[in-house]
């Protein structure tokens, strides 16, 4: 097994669910976080909904808080997939992208099975978004399940391709890759627009910060307001462990 973020594992009752965020900037400017949860399929109940289908519901209440100011609020429902069995349910996935202004939040949820009396799960915590306009910065680094182009236009979609998420810091033995997305902002404040610097990114030992076999790319890229880091390293070699995934910019 190998771990890599700081995604949460969270689980109370029956519902077992990961949550991770990442913080971003549209156009390098106007910051926005988006949040990733993944509901275990066979965690919640289902309940049929006619012609021998099956399916769960978890309500989501979200709440973004700067001290006793509510900035953001959000109550949602997610279905299941259907399903005609109704132990063995497919997991599930929502992503969502909230608008912010610069500063520090505090980040609230609750899920709650619907289908169930008692099944409620909660989680807060501290979040910070900054991205200074006149020096380069970089986002957070989201990690993807898979992706394909995109074909219509969705919350899942990215500079041409839609990102399915994986929210969470755990790659099982069955998970090959590593792919990654971020976004590195307004290195043009920084150097002369167009000129050339490196983006590297690579894999490391989270014990002593040694690089991890050969997991180590770079791109020469040339100074503008946001240059988009999306790639993948092959991880089914790499040793049980912990690691980080570090993306700098390098003149």
């Amino acid at each position: 097994c190998l771990f890599f973020s700081a995604a949460e594992f969270l689980s109370a009752g029956g519902i077992q669910a990961y949550f991770d965020y990442s913080v971003f900037a549209k156009n390098g400017k106007s910051p926005f976080i988006e949040t990733y949860f993944t509901i275990a399929g066979n965690s919640v109940k289902y309940v049929n909904t006619g012609n021998g289908i099956y399916q769960g519901k978890v309500e989501v209440v979200l709440v973004l808080k700067q001290g006793e100011s509510i900035k953001f609020a959000d109550k949602y429902t997610l279905l299941s997939p259907g399903t005609s069995d109704s132990i063995n349910g497919k997991d599930f996935i929502d992503q969502q992208r909230i608008p912010l202004e610069a500063g520090d939040y505090v980040l609230e949820f609750t899920l709650k099975d619907l289908n169930s009396s008692d099944t409620t799960v909660s989680h807060s915590e501290k979040i910070s978004v900054d991205f200074p306009e006149d020096k380069i910065s970089i986002s957070d680094i989201s990690f993807s399940e898979s992706y394909s182009a995109t074909v219509n236009q969705s919350v899942f979609s990215k500079n041409g391709y839609d990102m399915v998420p994986f929210p969470s810091d755990f790659f099982p033995e069955n998970m090959n890759k590593l792919i990654f997305y971020s976004e590195v902002y307004n290195s043009n404040k920084a150097l002369a627009e167009g000129e050339a610097f490196l983006v590297n990114y690579f894999v490391e030992n989270a014990d002593n910060s040694q690089l991890a076999g050969s997991l180590r790319k770079f791109v020469k890229a040339t100074a503008k307001d946001v240059i988009v880091v999306f790639n993948e390293f092959p991880i089914n070699h790499l040793k049980s462990g912990n690691y980080n995934l570090v993306v700098e910019a390098r003149d």
